[in-house]
């Protein structure tokens, strides 16, 4: 619900221009592209704990940001950490998703974390709106997302530790089950 809700959030809560608010849209829809790129060299370089953690750290940061958006300054530099580090719904759901069950099933399962990202797309502009309307700000809004980033972090990297926790108990007896015979 972020990108849905920044537009809005820049020019009622913060009072900036629509020339700022899309210059600021502009400029972290661009370092998408980039950040695909790094997310891509981090996974393959340190590993997907490594490339997640950068992730969430970054989301978090813009989040932090947005929260002190009334200096045009900080709208700025949210649009370029925002933009380097929103991978999440994109690389990460399908390497976290490899990395985590394999490629066994890889359909089913990616199917269902699609349908729970699809999900979070749904519900956030609605969630956002809400907080919006009871509180007359978006400043709840960013620290409630900044919380559901690190749950879902933490959620990840769990579910990728135990499934390779698992995968390794399950080689370990294989190889036993082999010096058996």
């Amino acid at each position: 619900g972020t990108q849905q809700a920044v537009t809005t959030a820049l020019q009622y809560d913060h009072s900036h221009s629509q020339a700022i608010v899309t210059t600021v849209v502009s400029i972290f829809m661009i370092l998408l592209c980039v950040g695909k790129i790094i997310i891509g060299s981090i996974y393959d370089k340190k590993g997907l704990r490594s490339g997640i953690i950068y992730s969430c750290t970054l989301l978090v940061l813009s989040y932090a940001c947005l929260l002190l958006a009334k200096d045009v300054m900080f709208a700025y530099i949210f649009a370029v950490i925002f933009g380097l580090g929103n991978m999440m719904s994109s690389v990460t759901a399908t390497t976290a998703t490899t990395a985590t069950f394999g490629l066994k099933e890889y359909g089913v399962i990616f199917g269902f974390v699609s349908m729970c990202s699809s999900f979070g797309n749904a519900t956030g502009p609605m969630i956002s709106s809400k907080i919006y309307d009871i509180t007359g700000q978006f400043t709840l809004v960013w620290v409630v997302y900044a919380g559901f980033n690190i749950i879902a972090t933490t959620l990840i990297i769990l579910a990728n530790y135990l499934m390779m926790k698992k995968e390794k108990k399950i080689l370990f007896c294989r190889k036993e089950m082999v010096k058996a015979e």
